[in-house]
């Protein structure tokens, strides 16, 4: 599955270009919380990583994380740069664990 919504329809090297930028956004996204290590809404993630982007790019980054399992929403809703609720998401950290010799992938909240 593409990390970039292609809602534009581009393509060939364009495309491609917007694929690489989005799974770099989300590289950049999963680093900010490393670094903080606490639950934060896309705006804080958009004003702590520097990023020149649309906060709308943010919050597709952390979608896509979502669905694999990297984050978690939380419940918990702050203000946002545009005065608007947001809510927090949280890192959630892969653990591995032994169950009659074979590996279960399973997830470990962080919070």
């Amino acid at each position: 599955m593409s990390k970039y919504y292609n809602t534009t329809n581009a393509y060939g090297d364009l495309l491609k270009d917007y694929e690489a930028r989005a799974i770099s956004q989300d590289e950049v996204v999963i680093g900010v919380f490393r670094i903080y290590k606490k639950p934060l809404s896309p705006s804080m993630i958009l004003e702590l990583s520097g990023m020149n982007c649309p906060l709308t790019s943010v919050r597709r980054s952390m979608t896509n994380l979502t669905r694999e399992g990297k984050l978690e929403k939380t419940d918990t809703k702050v203000n946002g740069i545009y005065d608007r609720p947001e809510y927090l998401w949280k890192l959630l950290k892969k653990k591995v664990a032994k169950n009659k010799g074979k590996e279960i992938q399973g997830k470990l909240d962080l919070n």
